[in-house]
Order: C-alpha cells, then structure tokens, then sequence
C-alpha cells in the first residue's frame, strides 16, 4: 500500500477526473484528499457535473483514509487551489498533488515518494515536479536535475515550503527577477496577487523565487496533460510543443552527484510559456534530435 499522502484537486469534468482516478487507484494510497470547488453560478449544468465529477470518489473500494474537501459555493481557482492545498498541509507533512487533468504514469507516485523522502532535510529544494517540457531534449544521464522554476502538472512538496505560499502580498519584490529565465514571469504574477488573473499558480511560482528556492524535473515526463479543451480554465487551445513532450517512465533511480541548477531548462521553459525564441543552444540541440528521430 501507498504510505504517502496525495491531494486530488477535481472540480466539473468526470471524464478526465475518472481517467486520473483509476491511476491514483493502481497505487491504492493509503491517505488520499480530495478537493473541490463549488459549481459556479449561471453556468448550465455545472452543478450536475460537480456532482457527478465527485460521484468518481466513491469508487475508492480498497483500504483507504479518504477525507474531502467540498465547497458548496464557488471561490475560483486560485483561492480554492491554494486553501485546498493548505488544508492538505494542515494534516501532513509532505505530500503528492494532482490536478484533475494531469495524467500520471504509475511511475510517478514512487518518484515523488523516494525524492519527497531524499530531500526532506535539504534547505532549497522544495518542490518535485512529474511534469518536463524539455522539448525531448537531454539535460543530464541521471533520472532527474534541478531548476529554479517549478512546474505543477503532478507535483509533490513538503509543508514547510507550502507555509512559505502568500495568497497577498504588499509588493512585489523586484530583486526577485534576477536572470533572464525569471523576468517574464514578472508581469503574470503581478497580474495574479492585483486579481487581474485568477492563479495559485503564479503566486506559488513567486514564493518558490523569492525564497530562491530549487524544483526537481524528471529527465523523461512521467504526467501528461489531458484536460487541454474548451472547458480547461488556463489551457485552452493547443501550444505547438505539446507534441514534442516526451512522456514515458522511471523503472531505476540515477541521482545526481550533486544540486545544481540547469539554467538552460529554467529558460527553455520560459521561452515555451512566454512563446519566446529558443536559444540557439537549444534549436541545435532540437534539429540534431530530429535528424536522428
């Protein structure tokens, strides 16, 4: 049985939600949370798939300490992710978290578990991400490296970071942005804490700066995205690298001699969020990859 904890965050889409489910049930977690906004007003039939998306927990049919989290009324996005995820750090110390739309490769939980218990006592890296957008390109031989960005489609963290998440902030600190690879982000979080964009997300990825702290990527993606469709709240329409994401997963475990930064991952993935130009590193590195294909 699964020992570690995982937060499943669903809100109206029980197709997909069934689709990670059974997933999370291959692992049979011992302590699963799951989480969910309220269906919001004026939307026609929302309630009915709030209900029926939440209807997907009641096939937990194995020995299990489910505990939910279910809003009555709808608070959007960021203020239910981020009060969900802090209700699931109330309980636990460290813990997986899926989105209703991030698919997981089995591999994933173990990854996240042998890390969440390799890292638990270092003092920056604070976050493991399931999710690598390297465009298939190599950044290391061992099964996983470091950046300074986190990504949040399947991640795991520990309590003690999370409790460093503000949902407001006085200012925004500007020494923050201090490489090229973090000053596109600037704008987007600033939009998040005015309440211009409705994200936990950005707000995370702020704290994660601020502390300077380090994400692990897995060297092959070991969760998939499948909730890109015109219900999805902040992937609609399709990217063109999504194509390029090699997805696959872990059987052994290389860890790497030492923490160090991949500064070239942190900027690729800017540049394919930002849709920016890729650096001409990773163009040539893209067009040797596809002359072997």
């Amino acid at each position: 049985m699964f020992q570690t904890p995982i937060l499943f965050l669903i809100f109206n889409r029980p197709d997909v939600t069934f689709k990670v489910f059974e997933q999370i049930k291959k692992i049979k977690p011992k302590y699963l949370y799951v989480a969910a906004d309220g269906p919001r007003a004026g939307k026609a039939n929302e309630e009915e798939l709030c209900m029926a998306t939440r209807a997907v927990v009641d096939k937990v049919d194995w020995d299990c300490e489910l505990k939910t989290f279910f809003r009555e009324e709808n608070v959007g996005c960021a203020r239910n992710v981020s009060s969900a995820i802090s209700w699931f750090f109330e309980q636990v110390e460290s813990g997986i978290i899926l989105e209703d739309d991030c698919l997981p490769d089995v591999s994933f939980f173990h990854f996240c578990d042998t890390l969440l218990h390799r890292y638990r006592d270092h003092d920056r890296v604070m976050a493991i991400s399931g999710y690598n957008v390297q465009l298939e390109i190599r950044r290391t031989s061992d099964t996983y490296f470091f950046a300074e960005i986190p990504l949040v489609w399947g991640w795991a963290t520990w309590k003690k970071a999370w409790q460093q998440f503000q949902f407001n902030v006085p200012h925004i600190d500007d020494d923050v942005f201090d490489n090229a690879a973090k000053k596109p982000w600037k704008q987007d979080i600033e939009n998040a804490f005015s309440g211009k964009t409705d994200s936990w997300a950005y707000r995370w990825i702020y704290a994660f700066l601020k502390n300077k702290y380090i994400c692990i990527y897995p060297e092959i993606s070991l969760v998939k995205n499948i909730g890109v469709s015109d219900m999805a709240t902040h992937t609609l329409g399709s990217r063109w690298w999504y194509k390029f994401v090699k997805y696959g997963k872990i059987t052994t475990m290389k860890h790497p001699a030492s923490v160090a930064i991949n500064h070239q991952a942190d900027m690729l993935n800017t540049n394919l969020h930002y849709n920016l130009p890729l650096s001409l590193s990773d163009k040539l590195k893209r067009k040797w990859y596809s002359f072997f294909r």
